[in-house]
């Protein structure tokens, strides 16, 4: 909202909501199922399952904040099909407007 009225491209609004200040996307620290770990031996190494891979800074991205888009302007457009608070500008990103009637 600070920015509202200055084109804002998507991956900007990626990094901004979705990665945590390390730069690493936030659900990338979940632990391990640990009651897999309890077995023994050879068949715990070959069940265990792996932490889950570090997500690149904007590896589907662009997917994400798509489908966030969609939704609040579902939840704050009057009409979907003629948005007047979000608008994308092709190639370029997406830009609030704040009071679009003025």
């Amino acid at each position: 909202m600070a920015h509202a009225g200055e084109i804002c491209s998507k991956e900007e609004l990626y990094k901004n909501a979705y990665l945590a200040p390390s730069g690493q996307a936030v659900s990338a620290t979940l632990e391990p199922n640990k009651s897999r770990a309890t077995r023994s031996g050879t068949e715990a190494q070959e069940t265990a399952i792996p932490r889950q891979r570090r997500v690149s800074k904007t590896s589907g991205y662009a997917d994400t904040v798509d489908t966030v888009l969609w939704r609040l302007r579902e939840a704050i457009e009057p009409d979907m099909d003629d948005p007047i608070f979000i608008l994308t500008h092709r190639g370029q990103g997406v830009v609030l407007y704040l009071h679009p009637f003025e």
